[in-house]
């Protein structure tokens, strides 16, 4: 689990220094293609991708310029993104086997991709929300230039990486399901989670554009002028949305795969005999 955290530590750290000091927004939203790891780190790497997230992100930072009041909320976008993304991926894991590689190997690229959506939503979502509250710039802006980088980053290279990753690394060194030697069976499946996650997205997003042009009439386009910027009608409708989304994540874990021992029984986490180790 060390070793996972440290790769996606290093992996993340890495490729955000090698497009140091390209910025869509200077010092407040940089052009990092590396986006597409975190959500990939959460899914194969789980907990210990997470983290390995949550601290690569002030690193990278530092590194890169843009260390200041956003570096926390950054830590807890891009943290949320791995979480959910990892729950998202297994929340509807078929068991082990040939026939779940058979269904992985049919279903698989369209799973990576719709896990896109949330995904890109939660990152840009909380981060625009704290760049307008802060006074920086429009939720409006930051949230469309922010959304559209992550996903078209996203669609270009995730599913390559992904299948990089469950062909070349998860055969040889595993995942943190399988190096526990854990069958993953569906479990019950909570459809109102997804519905849950998928809302509270969509809703940050359009309750934030429609609060943000109406209200205030501050639109992404065209680029707003310093000094211009909305206020809590704005902040207050895109939190509670986000709120729903969290609570849509934390739903999940009420029906999140279930652990099957060897002899068919469910009865919690199994943990193999040392000799089978």
């Amino acid at each position: 689990m060390v070793g996972w955290m440290a790769t996606t530590f290093l992996a993340l750290v890495l490729v955000r220094l090698l497009f140091r000091g390209l910025y869509l927004v200077p010092y407040v939203v940089d052009m990092n293609p590396g986006f597409i790891l975190i959500p990939l780190a959460g899914m194969y790497f789980g907990p210990a991708g997470v983290l390995g997230v949550v601290l690569a992100t002030p690193v990278g930072d530092a590194l890169c310029g843009m260390w200041g009041s956003l570096t926390p909320v950054r830590m807890l976008a891009f943290g949320l993104t791995a979480l959910l993304a990892e729950r998202l991926w297994y929340g509807h894991q078929e068991e082990e086997g040939p026939e779940a590689d058979a269904w992985m190997a049919r279903h698989g690229r369209a799973r990576i991709l719709l896990i896109g959506l949330p995904v890109c939503l939660c990152t840009s979502g909380w981060l625009a929300l704290a760049g307008a509250m802060l006074r920086l710039y429009p939720f409006a802006y930051l949230f469309c230039l922010h959304f559209l980088s992550t996903l078209v980053f996203y669609l270009l290279f995730a599913p390559a990486a992904h299948a990089l990753i469950r062909h070349e690394w998860a055969p040889n060194f595993g995942t943190w399901r399988t190096v526990m030697a854990n069958v993953i069976t569906p479990g019950s499946r909570p459809f109102l989670g997804d519905v849950l996650i998928w809302s509270g997205g969509m809703a940050a997003a359009v309750v934030g554009l429609l609060a943000s042009g109406l209200g205030y009439g501050i639109w992404p386009l065209p680029i707003p002028h310093l000094g211009l910027r909305a206020g809590i009608w704005v902040w207050i409708p895109v939190g509670l949305a986000l709120l729903v989304q969290w609570v849509g994540l934390c739903w999940r874990d009420r029906g999140l795969p279930k652990v099957k021992a060897r002899d068919g029984r469910f009865d919690g986490l199994y943990i193999p005999p040392l000799e089978k180790r």
